[in-house]
């Protein structure tokens, strides 16, 4: 990049996708400023950016042109493309860039809409537990309207992540499956890691989208102990760190994410 060009990303600091793209920004040794948001309210910003509904939202300027970028396969594209050789997201060789990207795009949907609708589900029945979350560097006026309208907002919020008992049922087993494929990629490959012997740009992609199941303490966010959860949602996350996959993603915060 050009010493004019600037990375913003519009980001929930709760949010995993926005942990992986903050996370991979930094690996990549690439400045950028990051607009947290509360939850629900950041679509005034995101689609401001030129993203949809969805955060984080990734945003490019050099020479005077403007790209954003709204979706996590499209961000992690864009990143990969800006970090310095020896920190692409993809590998190095081509073989590697083949085979990672291939990776990426089959372990991704395995993070779905329901890695964040059960905690949310749990968490938002502890108000005094969620408000600090929502509400971390927001905008004041965001701030406000979390706090003073909270059943309102906590409703809407419901709704707009499509949280129902249904969709909460269903949820634990959907997140076990995704841990558990990790787990046999992981052991089909025969190393600690994806990358190896050490973290590799696709460990960081996988460790921060399962961040929800496993609440690692070196969550680049803000993110609360897994011992002040509700006692449902925090006996879920143990079992999902004592699983191999969720242990992996531990392992990969313990080695690659500073505090």
């Amino acid at each position: 990049m050009s010493p004019h060009d600037s990375i913003s990303v519009v980001s929930i600091k709760v949010s995993q996708g926005c942990e992986m793209a903050r996370w991979l920004l930094q690996r990549g040794g690439l400045s950028f400023v990051e607009e947290f948001q509360a939850p629900l309210l950041h679509v005034i910003a995101t689609r401001a950016a030129g993203g949809g509904n969805e955060a984080p939202v990734l945003v490019i300027e050099s020479g005077g042109a403007k790209a954003a970028f709204g979706t996590l396969p499209t961000i992690i594209d864009a990143i990969d493309g800006l970090c310095p050789a020896g920190a692409k997201v993809y590998g190095e060789t081509e073989a590697e860039r083949v085979a990672g990207k291939a990776f990426i795009a089959k372990v991704v949907p395995l993070f779905g809409p329901w890695m964040r609708q059960y905690p949310y589900f749990w968490i938002l029945k502890d108000p005094p537990l969620m408000k600090p979350l929502a509400t971390a560097g927001v905008p004041w006026w965001q701030r406000l309207l979390v706090l003073w309208f909270y059943p309102l907002w906590a409703w809407l919020l419901r709704k707009g992540l499509g949280i129902d008992t249904q969709t909460v049922a269903a949820a634990p087993a959907q997140i076990q499956h995704a841990l558990d494929t990790i787990a046999l990629e992981l052991a089909a490959r025969g190393t600690p890691f994806f990358g190896g012997e050490k973290p590799n740009g696709l460990d960081l992609v996988v460790a921060a989208l399962m961040s929800p199941a496993t609440f690692p303490p070196q969550f680049g966010g803000i993110l609360p102990p897994a011992e002040a959860l509700p006692p449902t949602l925090r006996d879920f996350v143990l079992r999902m760190r004592a699983k191999p996959g969720g242990h992996y993603g531990l392992k990969v915060y313990d080695v690659a994410r500073a505090c």
